[in-house]
């Protein structure tokens, strides 16, 4: 009996946890910094494959330019206002 409520109670709880640490660490990074740099916007969702693979060039572009670029990552999924405000004002399918 114990072992089938601890059982149900991992299958309950670790995604719930898997879940929130997700979104926890897929915040968006918000608002440009330093309005003299150009700013990349990158759209991006953790159940996208072809998010995942740009995810890698950027890993690899990236540190070439930080310096002169701003890079924002846009999680879409997080569902915040800036969020959706964004995914309208730049009409992200």
């Amino acid at each position: 009996m114990k072992k089938n409520f601890i059982t149900i109670l991992l299958i309950l709880f670790v995604p719930v946890v898997a879940y929130m640490a997700i979104n926890k660490s897929a915040q968006s990074t918000a608002r440009v910094q330093d309005p003299s740099k150009p700013q990349v916007l990158k759209f991006t969702s953790t159940m996208c494959l072809d998010c995942q693979k740009m995810n890698k060039v950027f890993k690899n572009i990236f540190p070439k330019y930080e310096n002169d670029i701003i890079l924002t990552e846009i999680h879409v999924q997080d569902g915040s206002s800036f969020t959706n405000d964004e995914i309208k004002k730049h009409n992200v399918t």
